[in-house]
């Protein structure tokens, strides 16, 4: 399902690019990411806010004038993750720990979206909709408080900053759809706001264990799912 539903993306961004008007640009922005995450039943996790950073990069539209139909790809830096705090009861290990942080990781994003512009003059509403591909160039895990819950203790062994390790614990490529909308001004202009959801799980059991160290024994499970919400602006040559 999947595949074909990119394919059909393909092919439509084919058929609009045939006919329509190109304009290269630049976009930036701030991304506030969070990931969906679920953990097994000897830990719970809870967000903490928005993990604030940049994109950025060029970005290529092309559209069919008379109809307001068309599309548009980008390659953006982006920074994605969380702010997040676990508690981990593991009973079987005999340790009851509570970690707060927050995990970063830095995309190049690759999103194609058909798009639709609806308006008079100099100025258009228009909404967007598509998928994207990113590609890992790096990530790291800093826990900046670690508590026993049993002794009210802090754990300065795990007060650490964690680089991440794409193999067994991280995804270096993650994929998902994304959707948007915001206003065109002088033809030129553009402000939106986007929202991206990842199918597909970045993290595994592994990396909660690296966060640890060898006296805490992780055997639970892990699954985080990156969710984007963006502010973009993008200036037209």
């Amino acid at each position: 399902m999947k595949k074909r539903n990119c394919f059909i993306v393909i092919l439509l961004l084919v058929g609009v690019a045939l006919n329509a008007q190109i304009k290269f640009g630049l976009t930036a922005g701030l991304n506030m990411a969070n990931e969906g995450t679920s953990v097994g039943s000897i830990a719970s996790f809870t967000d903490k806010g928005s993990l604030k950073g940049l994109t950025v990069g060029p970005t290529v539209e092309a559209m069919i004038p008379i109809l307001g139909i068309g599309a548009e790809a980008s390659a953006l830096y982006s920074r994605k993750g969380s702010n997040f705090k676990y508690d981990i009861n593991n009973v079987l290990e005999g340790y009851n720990i509570s970690l707060s942080g927050y995990r970063s990781i830095s995309y190049i994003d690759v999103p194609l979206n058909l798009k639709y512009k609806m308006g008079v003059g100099i100025v258009n509403l228009f909404v967007t909709g598509g998928w994207y591909w990113s590609f890992a160039l790096g990530g790291k895990v800093v826990v900046d408080n670690a508590v026993d819950n049993t002794t009210n203790q802090a754990i300065p062994e795990l007060i650490k900053k964690t680089n991440m390790t794409f193999s067994k614990s991280y995804n270096s490529f993650d994929t998902g759809f994304g959707f948007g909308g915001g206003v065109e001004l002088l033809k030129k202009i553009q402000l939106s706001i986007n929202y991206s959801i990842s199918v597909k799980n970045t993290a595994t059991e592994q990396a909660m264990q690296d966060i640890l160290n060898s006296s805490y024994q992780y055997n639970g499970s892990l699954s985080t799912k990156n969710k984007v919400l963006s502010v973009r602006l993008t200036y037209l040559f």
